[in-house]
């Protein structure tokens, strides 16, 4: 049996859910112990990483997911499903430019209330603790 049959039998699924459910919940409960300083944080931080990466490994060999083409049951949908894919690459593009302005405006104000500020204060950053 190759690696690529073992991954997609019904078995190996089974037994990766399972894992990967277990992998997470040790390395979060270990993440709890290290953030309470409790001893073996570490070792279970360690285990419960290595088995994520392990099942990241096999998850490469798995087959990728197709997409089915629901236009050629209902025929009705071909123009809407690809009018709102086409939308969606331009809200994820819209949605993009606004956070960069938000983020250069935020950077401008900065800049404007420092400006505003004394030579004294700003090498202190005194005022910047009245920023907005």
């Amino acid at each position: 049996m190759s690696l690529a049959e073992l991954v997609q039998s019904s078995g190996w699924k089974n037994f990766i859910s399972k894992l990967y459910g277990l992998g997470a919940s040790v390395v979060i409960v270990g993440a709890l112990f290290k953030i309470q300083h409790w001893p073996l944080a570490g070792t279970m931080l360690t285990i419960g990483l290595l088995t994520e990466a392990v099942i990241f490994f096999f998850s490469a060999f798995e087959p990728l997911h197709e997409e089915v083409d629901w236009s050629l049951v209902y025929p009705e949908l071909a123009g809407i499903l690809r009018r709102e894919q086409k939308n969606y690459h331009l809200m994820v593009v819209n949605i993009v430019v606004q956070l960069v302005l938000e983020a250069v405006v935020a950077v401008l104000l900065h800049f404007q209330n420092l400006m505003r500020c004394s030579k004294k204060q700003r090498s202190r950053l005194i005022c910047s603790r009245n920023l907005v």
